[in-house]
């Protein structure tokens, strides 16, 4: 398990690794109607807010402070018909957002480490229960942390050279901060690797300062919109914004909650590549500098994820949150398990991981009142006593009051 595996690839070519990444898409995609989704609170908000950027007036409530981009796609929609069901917009914009993710953490990946862990992480975060359930769902932290990855690979290229590319991670990370505000750590993040691969000169040259222009023109529709329906241009930031600083008042969550939570994102087997994936790129940090910059990168994007929200005080719902930042853990489970690839039993081992990190099929409830077949999944919460069985419930057979997926599988279980 030397620190050459990520500087030596293993023979692993393109074409077969692209259409593998291509395939894990269209089953991801291919499983998405089957999906029930039920809009929660927040989903009813980013709903009445795309409604009402659509022309409609809707009574707000607390959806005036919700950041806009999700809204915005679903009034793309509301201004052509108010007939799509609300569960089909949420079902396919959500996840074809997510599967961005897949594909750009691949190519991000492919060109700092190698394209093995790029296709072993794209495995890893397709499968990934806690990104998964929530990319099914009418949040938006699923989304924004794929956008954020979108944006990490936009920023490697363009700082490396290519202006096309800089001036697009401008655009976008703008649109993933309308996405979900923790997207604001990605400023850190580059400011951070900057500084520390003594990059400084890029402030000299006029493509970066046209990105940043490009990000500010990004945001100056939503501030316009802020300024003429709310009086400010800033308020939803300030007013969302300071959710973020919300301390539980049962002291159930810590600063330490996302680290104390890790076997609980990535399960056990996960936690631990991931903490060799960490010691093996910090020792090649220190042992191969012609890779220094590669390393460095993947290290600060996952302090400035993962590190960013453990900062924050609000971890009322680290859960949902943890799908934000699992895609800048996941490249680390990915060079971790690499280091087994002499094994012999190397592909039984990563399907072994895939299952266990994940847990996806023991996870979910088959519904056999609805036609077509329905396939409910349980929120993580739900399950951190252990695995179960999968269960095919017929939900007319429930009460009312137990239609959530929790209390229905208690029946079963």
């Amino acid at each position: 398990m030397s620190t050459s595996s990520q500087s030596n690839p293993p023979s692993i070519s393109a074409k077969w690794s692209n259409r593998t990444v291509a395939i894990l898409v269209c089953l991801r995609l291919m499983v998405t109607p089957f999906i029930h989704n039920s809009i929660l609170s927040d989903g009813g908000d980013y709903i009445s807010l795309g409604y009402y950027m659509a022309g409609y007036p809707v009574e707000f409530g607390r959806s005036w402070m919700r950041p806009p981009f999700i809204p915005f796609l679903f009034s793309l929609f509301y201004r052509v018909s108010t007939d799509w069901p609300v569960t089909w917009i949420a079902t396919w914009t959500i996840p074809v957002i997510c599967c961005l993710g897949m594909i750009f953490l691949y190519k991000l990946l492919s060109e700092t480490v190698n394209r093995e862990v790029g296709l072993l992480a794209s495995i890893l975060l397709t499968t990934n229960y806690i990104h998964w359930y929530y990319s099914n769902q009418v949040r938006v932290e699923a989304p924004a942390g794929a956008l954020v990855v979108v944006c990490a690979y936009l920023f490697w290229k363009g700082i490396h050279g290519s202006n096309k590319h800089l001036y697009a991670c401008g655009a976008l990370t703008a649109i993933a901060c309308m996405t979900k505000f923790f997207a604001g750590l990605l400023f850190p993040f580059y400011i951070g690797y900057i500084l520390t691969t003594k990059k400084t000169r890029v402030f000299r040259e006029r493509h970066i300062w046209i990105s940043i222009a490009i990000c500010l023109l990004t945001f100056s529709p939503w501030l316009a919109f802020n300024a003429l329906n709310f009086g400010s241009p800033i308020i939803p930031i300030q007013v969302e914004g300071s959710y973020i600083f919300y301390v539980n008042p049962r002291g159930e969550a810590y600063w330490y909650s996302y680290i104390q939570g890790l076997p609980f994102f990535l399960n056990a087997s996960g936690a631990a590549l991931f903490v060799l994936g960490l010691i093996l790129t910090i020792r090649e940090l220190r042992k191969d500098p012609p890779r220094r910059d590669q390393n460095l990168f993947l290290l600060l994007f996952m302090l400035a994820m993962y590190g960013g929200l453990n900062v924050f005080p609000n971890k009322w719902e680290f859960t949902r949150y943890s799908s934000f930042f699992i895609p800048s853990l996941i490249p680390f489970i990915a060079i971790g398990l690499q280091a087994f690839r002499k094994f012999r039993l190397y592909p039984y081992l990563i399907v072994l991981v895939a299952v266990a990190t994940n847990q996806i099929h023991p996870l979910l409830i088959f519904d056999l009142s609805l036609s077509p077949l329905s396939i409910s999944i349980i929120p993580p919460v739900g399950v951190l006593k252990g695995f179960a069985i999968p269960k095919i419930v017929d939900w007319s057979t429930l009460s009312p009051e137990s239609f959530d997926p929790i209390v229905a599988v208690s029946k079963f279980i």
